[in-house]
């Protein structure tokens, strides 16, 4: 008998000051579903691949930054979180990452295969999201968890 299994998808939260406060990482999609729409950088963990691996591989090729894994934030239930529904047994990795101070100081922004481009948003004033991939209750929690370092990972 076959058992349906889990796939991995891991979500980078990196954050930076910026003159008017904090702001998180955000990749536009350049393809469908949801393009021109707004998600954290991330994807599909491929087999045999660490989610600091995936994390680190996802954040160059969608935002072109160089970053590491410092703590997991949330393993989420797709189905819980996300739109549209869906039947697949999906389970989001959330990571807080960091990078280079200078980096993040002198960073413009940057377009792939997928994505259209890549900025930093604050909380309050986040873009049109791509609800497949990010919602905003998530990124609500990230910012939280950035505000509140001890909070314990929430795990579905």
């Amino acid at each position: 008998k076959e058992y349906p299994k889990p796939s991995l998808t891991a979500d980078i939260a990196v954050f930076r000051r910026t003159k008017t406060g904090l702001a998180v990482l955000m990749v536009r999609r350049g393809k469908h579903p949801f393009k021109g729409c707004w998600a954290l950088p991330g994807g599909w963990s491929d087999v045999g691949q660490t989610p600091s691996e995936c994390v680190v591989r996802e954040t160059l090729e969608e935002a072109g930054l160089v970053v590491e894994p410092v703590r997991m934030l949330m393993v989420l239930d797709y189905r819980k979180w996300n739109y549209p529904p869906t039947n697949l047994p999906i389970y989001k990795l959330f990571l807080l990452c960091e990078a280079n101070p200078k980096d993040l100081a002198d960073y413009k922004g940057h377009s792939a295969f997928d994505i259209l481009n890549s900025a930093f948003f604050a909380q309050d004033r986040i873009p049109p999201l791509s609800t497949g991939r990010t919602s905003i209750k998530q990124l609500d929690k990230l910012f939280e968890f950035y505000d509140n370092p001890q909070s314990d990972c929430i795990v579905d």
